[in-house]
């Protein structure tokens, strides 16, 4: 019996060796499944904050406003130029035409809550990891800083390059987590196949 024992060992020591081989690469699996969650989380805490840029333009435009129509003296720089030309004007146009000046405020208001509003939502789909939106944001933004550039609001246009790449951070890492998901996506299906 003694004998019959060690002969019958060796039967499950072939199993266990496959075992410890299929082990290791499963370590080695988890351990790149990890890195690539951990890379995963990260493009998508940069895109989100590179995104919310746009709420913090949106809503610092609509207090610029504000501010402008109430006389105040200070605004942020990181607003939208082309609301705060359109409410100096306005303040401006109600001083030289009193009977009409709540016109005035009233057209330049009105014109800051559609163009903060657009901008809300150019955040809102760059969040949703849309690119195209995202891209157009980047234009729209770009484009409001050329215009500070001709009022030589220079302060204002360093700020827009600011937030620019700010911008443009979110916007590529938005894109790399795009690219990683399509691959995840094309991945079992590559797997697959030749296993048939």
């Amino acid at each position: 019996m003694d004998s019959s024992t060690p002969n019958s060992m060796p039967g499950p020591e072939p199993t266990a060796e496959p075992q410890a081989v299929s082990a290791a690469p499963a370590g080695a699996v988890d351990e790149e499944t990890a890195l690539l969650e951990a890379k995963i989380h990260a493009l998508q805490e940069k895109g989100r904050k590179g995104g919310n840029w746009f709420y913090w333009v949106a809503g610092l435009s609509l207090v610029n406003s504000m501010l402008i129509h109430f006389g105040a003296n200070i605004v942020f720089v990181v607003g939208l130029g082309v609301c705060e030309i359109a409410d100096s004007i306005a303040v401006f146009a109600a001083e030289k035409h009193p009977a009409q000046g709540m016109i005035f405020h009233g057209i330049a208001i009105a014109f800051s809550v559609l163009a903060s509003g657009s901008v809300l939502l150019f955040g809102w789909l760059a969040n949703k990891r849309y690119l195209v939106p995202f891209a157009l944001g980047m234009i729209l933004y770009l484009l409001d800083g050329l215009i500070l550039v001709f009022v030589q609001a220079w302060l204002d246009v360093a700020f827009h390059v600011y937030a620019l790449v700010c911008l443009g951070s979110g916007f590529l890492a938005y894109r790399e987590l795009n690219q990683i998901e399509r691959e995840l996506r094309r991945c079992p299906q590559q797997q697959v196949e030749p296993a048939q």
